[in-house]
């Protein structure tokens, strides 16, 4: 079987709000006979058949064609499946969060994770607390209930059809898994690396070692690549220093490694790629996006009730640099009444 990890993040460009990194990850099985042009009956082609170093040459298989009877990219044609795709496209920022939300329960759900309360599901895919290490005290409060959008977020039917889906296609879904920075800890690592791109590279291998963890299979991991950054070598080879690594494709578009383990390891090879537009791609990579705006939109949506409680009428913000000003200086006076100054939470860069 081959281990499948995609990567995405949410909240990179705000100022304000936590930066979301998300992992789904994924155990791909042999797919079942198919019959052949001859007519014979016989398993298809997989790259989940393949040895290490194969499969990291073919690439990873095409999951919304092998869950194309109960999941689809877009609202067109939806016809009752859920809608997995890149975030910017699926969410719709006039209707809620529930254009994120059913997709993103229903898969949590047949992952294992609790899908009912917000703390519940953040315990599970986060390996600390939602709120550790941060002293922001809108993230103090979030045992509330889901789904957020009672209408658009039910799982419903789709849950049970969506765990028949999977198991037909010899597809374990193993979770997700999610890396939170609040706004203190984000302008903390900012200051100490001076890089913001670095602070996304951080998480990014915090959640591939949390997605292979004990496996010793075949890994093919892929990243939405994002900023200038090109050449992940270094960065890996420093990561895991027990392995060899090569890079097998160095393009504008997308720069793909293998690493290899040394000295007769038992474990097999890993495929790590960063790819300008994964989301569009590859299925893994764009439940990863949506997971990772689902979960900033509801500790934004935490972070605006905070404020509104003690400023009622005020207009909530999505984070972003122009209205992100406009509401800094709706809450100025909250601010300096509850000694809340703003470069604890306005994000540095």
């Amino acid at each position: 079987m081959l281990r499948l990890i995609g990567i995405d993040e949410a909240g990179y460009g705000p100022v304000l709000g936590p930066l979301v990194v998300a992992a789904t990850v994924w155990d791909i099985g042999e797919p079942q006979a198919a019959t052949s042009k001859s007519g014979e009956a016989g398993a298809a082609p997989d790259v989940s058949t393949a040895s290490g170093s194969a499969a990291a040459a073919i690439g990873p298989p095409d999951l919304w064609q092998r869950l194309s009877a109960c999941v689809c990219r877009s609202a067109r044609g939806a016809a009752g499946r859920l809608i997995v795709g890149d975030s910017k496209e699926v969410f719709d920022r006039k209707r809620g969060v529930g254009t994120l939300e059913r997709s993103v329960r229903a898969f949590a759900a047949a992952g294992g994770a609790p899908v009912d309360r917000l703390a519940a599901l953040l315990r599970h895919i986060t390996d600390r607390g939602s709120e550790s290490g941060t002293r922001m005290p809108w993230y103090r409060a979030l045992d509330r209930a889901l789904p957020a959008d009672g209408v658009l977020g039910g799982i419903g039917e789709m849950g049970r059809r969506l765990g028949e889906e999977l198991q037909q296609a010899r597809i374990g879904f193993r979770g997700a898994r999610v890396e939170i920075v609040a706004e203190d800890r984000y302008n903390d690592r900012v200051a100490a690396t001076r890089n913001k791109s670095t602070v996304v590279v951080e998480q990014v291998l915090r959640l591939i070692e949390r997605g292979i963890g004990e496996w010793e299979g075949p890994v093919c991991v892929v990243v939405d690549r994002l900023g200038g950054r090109s050449n992940y070598r270094t960065i890996l080879q420093d990561a895991w220093p027990d392995r060899a690594i090569s890079e097998t494709e160095a393009t504008a578009e997308r720069s793909a490694y293998q690493l290899a383990p040394r000295g007769g390891a038992r474990s097999s090879t890993w495929s790590i790629e960063f790819r300008v537009g994964a989301d569009e791609h590859h299925l893994p990579v764009a439940l990863a996006s949506m997971t990772a705006k689902y979960i900033r939109e509801l500790l934004m949506g935490a972070f605006n009730e905070f404020w509104s409680a003690r400023l009622p009428g005020l207009r909530p913000t999505a984070g972003y640099y122009t209205d992100a000003q406009r509401f800094l200086a709706d809450i100025a006076p909250c601010c300096m009444e509850m000694g809340i100054p703003h470069d604890r939470f306005v994000r540095a860069r």
